[in-house]
């Protein structure tokens, strides 16, 4: 019988948290309305009829990073995240028809601390369902001319990824007010157009009790490897006395299948299956950054319990806490509730190990989903001026309370055409066409195209050779290095096209 732990505690930005065993008497906070403190609550001070996965987010301006606090007692006195550098939090596992407080701590700069008012709500009562979605927060960034861009994710409340939104399915606000979809060109983009990576550590149990069995799990875990899609990659581990790194994170299918055979090899009689839980997490190591975005999730494959005893199993969940993983027991000597409580993401109990392929795909299956519900959500904003601005995006009739906040700058923001440019600026939001260097001399100028649709793929080309050359930068090709080889007087003409949008700039260079 397959059973399932759905539980949320593997999202990237939640962290655990331990609820007091005491609760408090008092019905109401005062919230001071100082600006100088965290404010504007969500849920808001008092809110009744809450989920029992709750997403906190708070606004507040210049903190290096924030503390959270949470109980069921005024004030609270549970941590339950530490220098946290968003403005929100997921808790998940709430308790019915309970009151519980909150409290944020803003870290500032130079080790002074801003302790905000304690807020609090009320969970539903029980015999009510939770339904909605919650959106994890991974960042937000600006990019000229006037472009604000969100990367998060978006899952239901069993933790299932959620892959088919467009950009009419959510609403964006800037300072209170609703930002126009047309007029903003609000877009969502996939997974699949981002450079997207979902890494997977595989771990293969082959203590001596599956010895017979090792033949059958190596077609198993081949079959697997071969269905995989290429946003993935893998790492393999095969562990009985002590985790082995077999194969490196790859999306080379050979080399992962040579490193499944391996498996029979180093057999043992004994199994850290907790050494294995660490050493899997300790590879995990989630990175978003705009030109590379990688989650991680793992697969812990066991035929028992851990014998050897070197570590704990509070060791393992704590190595865990903030990772997505599944686990796969076989027979009758796995022990279903310590299974269960390392695959927060899935448990899964297989009699045979003919299962053991079925399993495989619906792990794929949810993984599948899991990446395609990373998005990135951009819009072109109105705001203009050094300005702070505060940014809200929920999902429309979303019963749940969950959204994204942040605040951006609208500093350098212009208006501009669609086309492509040469060093635009706020001042001067046409760029340039001409330059003017003295013989011998060079500049370093960038391409940027603005509305185009596509990613832009620059080609830099020089019409006057001996008179102006062009070094392109093989890092960035935006940048490019005019430099005159010419004589004084001459003149040349150096072209820039954007491929992939079919765009072209002309700049003329003068030597004097």
């Amino acid at each position: 019988m397959k059973t399932y732990l759905r539980a949320l505690v593997y999202i990237l930005i939640t962290a655990f948290f331990v609820s007091c065993s005491f609760s408090g008497d008092d019905d109401s906070v005062t919230e001071p309305t100082d600006p100088t403190l965290p404010r504007a609550p969500l849920p808001s001070n008092n809110a009744q009829n809450q989920p029992l996965v709750v997403t906190l987010s708070w606004i507040y301006d210049g903190a290096e990073s924030f503390d959270i606090y949470f109980g069921e007692r005024t004030p609270p006195r549970t941590l339950i995240a530490a220098n946290r550098v968003q403005n929100s939090l997921i808790v998940p596992g709430l308790d019915y028809s309970t009151r519980y407080y909150w409290q944020v701590i803003a870290k500032l700069p130079g080790g002074n601390r801003v302790e905000g008012p304690i807020w609090s709500f009320v969970t539903k009562p029980r015999g009510t369902t939770d339904e909605g979605y919650v959106l994890i927060d991974y960042g937000l960034e600006t990019e000229l001319p006037s472009f604000v861009n969100v990367y998060f994710q978006v899952i239901d409340l069993n933790g299932i990824g959620i892959d088919n939104l467009t950009a009419s399915d959510f609403e964006v606000y800037e300072d209170g007010e609703r930002v126009s979809e047309s007029e903003s060109q609000i877009q969502i983009i996939k997974s699949a157009q981002l450079p997207y990576t979902l890494q997977i550590v595989l771990m293969l149990d082959n203590s001596s009790s599956l010895l017979n069995q090792l033949d059958d799990i190596i077609i198993h875990a081949t079959n697997f490897v071969n269905s995989l899609s290429p946003q993935f990659e893998m790492a393999v581990f095969k562990f009985s006395e002590d985790p082995i790194l077999l194969q490196d994170f790859t999306s080379n299918k050979a080399l992962l299948i040579n490193a499944i055979n391996d498996i029979r090899n180093d057999v043992f009689e004994t199994t850290d299956l907790y050494g294995a839980v660490i050493a899997g997490a300790n590879k995990m190591e989630d990175s978003f950054e705009r030109d590379e975005i990688i989650q991680s999730a793992m697969i812990i494959f066991t035929d028992g319990d851990d014998t050897q005893a070197e570590h704990t199993l509070a060791e393992a969940l704590k190595a865990a806490s903030s990772k997505r993983v599944y686990t796969v027991g076989l027979g009758p000597d796995i022990k279903p509730e310590v299974l269960e409580k390392i695959g927060n993401a899935g448990f899964f109990a297989i009699g045979d190990v003919g299962e053991l392929t079925d399993t495989f795909m619906e792990i794929e299956f949810e993984l599948e989903k899991y990446a395609n519900s990373f998005y990135q959500l951009r819009y072109k904003s109105p705001k203009r001026g050094n300005k702070l601005h505060d940014l809200l995006i929920q999902m429309v009739n979303n019963p749940n309370n969950s959204v994204i906040r942040g605040t951006f700058n609208s500093r350098d923001f212009f208006s501009a055409n669609a086309g492509l440019y040469i060093n635009p600026t706020a001042n001067n939001p046409d760029g340039i066409s001409e330059l003017t260097l003295i013989a011998g001399g060079s500049q370093l100028v960038k391409a940027e195209s603005f509305h185009g649709g596509n990613s832009p793929e620059y080609e830099w080309l020089s019409l006057a050779p001996n008179i102006v050359e062009v070094e392109v930068n093989t890092d960035n090709p935006a940048y490019a290095t005019i430099r005159a080889v010419g004589s004084s007087g001459q003149s040349g003409v150096v072209r820039v096209r954007d491929l992939a949008n079919g765009f072209t700039k002309t700049l003329t260079v003068r030597i004097q």
